[in-house]
């Protein structure tokens, strides 16, 4: 099984030619060090997280659109190795972006619109063979944490404005991503779990069984030879169940949780509810282009054929949720005992 939790961008360049470009990003970070920024303080940071299909996208670009702040647009998807130097560039021809609000699974059309960039990332926090994009404090170490949050700092410094970020991946780093980034907040966009799988198993039947789309929880090798229904399930419930603990575990006033039907139902108090939240971390942007409402995506449901299958795995699923986030538990404890 493959793990496509490389950048949106990486199905669309051959293996050779990601390998060059991470070559060239390599030798070229020593450049970034020169463009980086000088920051006593710098705005803080927020990202969007949450499961994929769960509406981060449409969240994502209402922020951007409604408030002064700077975000990663695809550039950064090919200079992932120079950020600084990138926002340096970029920085200017972002602010006045108009919103479309269309996206096609995640990936919003416009050289300036907002992207996820999962590559800047995935330098800090790697996906890991076993545990997948789950990222436990623990895997952390304090030189990866302080180049983090250096590098954020220095970005945010450069666009005079805090970074809004967007990423599915860290969904599941939550702990870790807010022990890092002590000044960092987190959106958490949630939709019912049903509406989800639904949606990722609609996208996943326009791919082989063996090739695995969007994020990863631990283990998904135990469902790696079967079918897309029981891979489906497993991607969605098990990352919900990872996610519900580490909210249990952070600082609630870091974290603000919102539900996808409510953002279509009222954008403009989804927007209120932010900046109430954030405080004077962000601020509102003159003009901004905030529709009264979106019309809620209907869910695509299952096919007829494989709800009964779904209800089973659920089930099944949901069963052993205990178990499971002790496997992880006791995965990590055993990681650190080897090193």
């Amino acid at each position: 099984m493959t793990g496509n939790s490389t950048p949106s961008w990486a199905g669309f360049l051959p293996a050779l030619a990601r390998k060059s470009l991470h070559v060239v990003n390599r030798a070229a970070s020593y450049l970034d060090t020169i463009a980086a920024a000088h920051h006593a303080t710098s705005p803080s940071p927020i990202v969007v997280v949450g499961l994929p299909r769960s509406g981060t996208t449409l969240a994502y670009e209402l922020i951007v659109q409604a408030f002064d702040v700077a975000y990663l647009t695809r550039a950064y998807s090919y200079t992932y190795g120079i950020p600084n130097l990138t926002t340096r560039i970029i920085t200017r021809f972002t602010r006045r972006r108009r919103a479309r609000y269309v996206s096609d699974y995640g990936r919003i059309p416009g050289i300036f619109a907002p992207t996820e960039n999962a590559v800047l990332w995935m330098q800090w926090f790697a996906e890991h063979s076993a545990l997948g994009h789950y990222f436990p404090n623990s895997f952390m170490t304090a030189a990866v944490a302080a180049d983090t949050t250096a590098t954020i700092a220095s970005m945010s410094s450069i666009a005079k404005r805090p970074f809004v970020f967007k990423n599915i991946y860290l969904t599941l780093a939550l702990p870790a991503l807010l022990e890092t980034l002590t000044k960092s907040r987190v959106i958490v966009i949630t939709r019912d779990i049903d509406a989800i799988t639904a949606s990722v198993f609609k996208k996943r039947r326009t791919l082989s069984a063996t090739t695995w789309w969007s994020i990863r929880p631990p283990f998904v090798e135990h469902v790696a030879h079967d079918g897309i229904v029981e891979q489906t399930a497993f991607q969605c419930i098990r990352s919900q169940q990872v996610l519900e603990r580490s909210l249990s575990l952070v600082d609630e006033d870091r974290c603000l949780i919102v539900d996808y039907s409510d953002i279509c139902r009222s954008p403009v108090d989804f927007i209120a509810n932010v900046a109430r939240w954030a405080g004077n971390d962000l601020q509102l942007r003159a003009g901004a282009d905030i529709p009264r409402h979106f019309d809620l995506s209907p869910s695509v449901g299952y096919p007829a054929h494989t709800a009964d299958h779904f209800s089973q795995q659920s089930d099944a699923l949901n069963s052993d949720r205990h178990q499971y986030l002790s496997r992880i538990d006791d995965y990590v404890a055993e990681c650190a005992a080897n090193d």
